[in-house]
C-alpha cells in the first residue's frame, strides 16, 4: 500500500522521508477548502526531493479552465499527476487529459459508482473523501472494499485511494479493504506511528 503525504511543507516532506514511509505527495493548494498554511511552502524544493507522484490540483469553472491550469502544472515536473474534483466538468477534463496520456486523479469521491465512472473516464487514481463517505454511510469501509473489487474485476487500471486527513479512522480497517493507497497528513502519520495500541 502506498502512502501519499498531504502537505505543502518542505519540513514535513523531508521529515517523513527520513522514515522512508511516503511514496508521493498530495500538494495542498494556496487557496480553497484544504489550503496550504505552511510557512515553508517551497513548491520547487518539495518537487525536487520527491521521487514519486506529486498530486497537484487543477480547478476551474469549466473543463477548459481546468485543462488550461493542468497544462501549466505539468511543466513543474514529469512526476505531476493532475488532481481534479469529481464534477461534470472534472470528468470531461479527465477524459481529455487521459487521451493525451496525462496521469489524472479524480478526488472528492463518496460512492463506488462515481469511482467506477472516474476510472472509465481515464483516471489513473480515484480518491475517496472519507469525511464525505462517513457522512453518507456508516459502512464506509465496505464502499472502499467494493470499489477495489469492482475496479479490478472490470480491469479499469485505476488505483483506489482514501483521503483520511482530518478523520479519526482505524487505519488498519482502511488498509484491510485492499485500497492501493492513503492520503494522510503529517500529523496523522506521526500520531499513528506513536500509537502503541
Amino acid at each position: 500500500m502506498k502512502i501519499y503525504l498531504r502537505t505543502c511543507s518542505l519540513y514535513e516532506v523531508r521529515k517523513a522521508g527520513e522514515y522512508g514511509l511516503i511514496d508521493g505527495i498530495k500538494l495542498l493548494p494556496e487557496n480553497g477548502e484544504d489550503k496550504c498554511v505552511a510557512t515553508d511552502n517551497d513548491t520547487k524544493s518539495i518537487i525536487c526531493c520527491t521521487n514519486g507522484p506529486i498530486f497537484v490540483s487543477a480547478a476551474g469553472n469549466n473543463s477548459e479552465d481546468i485543462l488550461q491550469q493542468a497544462l501549466q502544472l505539468l511543466r513543474l515536473s514529469p512526476n505531476i499527476v493532475i488532481s481534479i474534483k469529481a464534477t461534470h466538468e472534472g470528468f470531461k477534463a479527465c477524459k481529455i487529459l487521459a487521451d493525451k496520456e496525462v496521469s489524472v486523479m479524480i478526488t472528492d469521491l463518496d460512492s463506488t459508482t462515481k469511482a467506477i465512472m472516474a476510472a472509465k473516464s481515464g483516471a489513473a487514481f480515484v480518491c475517496f473523501n472519507m469525511k464525505k463517505v462517513k457522512q453518507k454511510s456508516v459502512a464506509n469501509f465496505k464502499v472502499l472494499a467494493q470499489t477495489v473489487k469492482l475496479i479490478r474485476y472490470h480491469e479499469l487500471h485505476a488505483s483506489v485511494l482514501a483521503n483520511i486527513s482530518g478523520e479519526s479512522i482505524d487505519l488498519d480497517s482502511v488498509t484491510a479493504t485492499g485500497v492501493d493507497g492513503l492520503e494522510i497528513t503529517f500529523t496523522g502519520l506521526m500520531k499513528f506511528l506513536e500509537n502503541d495500541s
